[in-house]
């Protein structure tokens, strides 16, 4: 049984973990698999290689899983029996899709995005020196910050 079918067996539980229900997301994964067929015709280099054994649905969830929960890679590689590299591999492969696919702005303007509030943790952590041999880590000059 696949990821996404253990996950569809309670739909409000769903929609809380992804971000989504499952008709929108049914409906996300027909378009996405249309797009990527369509991709595929375009650029006929792109299907030599592997074929993944991975399901589009589960491809899909698995990016809205880390785009929604920010889960690492770790704990999604060992949810769907997958290494992390290529965990990642599916999930910026997909995210770019859905990106040419929404016409979604790419990652690059939000960094630029003029914010009216930005909140930093600045709280100050003590570092410990040694008590011998600190002149490797303390050239004797005395500091406001302390």
């Amino acid at each position: 049984m696949s990821v996404f079918e253990q996950y569809k067996q309670n739909p409000k539980d769903f929609t809380r973990l992804v971000g989504l229900d499952l008709k929108t997301f049914e409906t996300v994964e027909k378009k996405l698999s249309a797009h990527i067929a369509q991709y595929l015709d375009d650029h006929r280099i792109s299907k030599r290689g592997r074929k993944s054994t991975i399901p589009l649905s589960d491809q899909l969830l698995l990016t809205l899983l880390y785009v929604r929960n920010y889960q690492t890679y770790l704990h999604l590689s060992k949810t769907y029996h997958i290494t992390e590299s290529y965990g990642r591999k599916i999930a910026v492969k997909i995210s770019g899709h859905l990106l040419d696919l929404y016409a979604l702005p790419s990652k690059e303007p939000l960094k630029t995005h003029l914010y009216k509030t930005v909140l930093i943790d600045v709280t100050e952590q003590p570092i410990e020196r040694p008590k011998r041999q600190q002149k490797a880590y303390y050239s004797g000059k005395k500091n406001a910050i302390r």
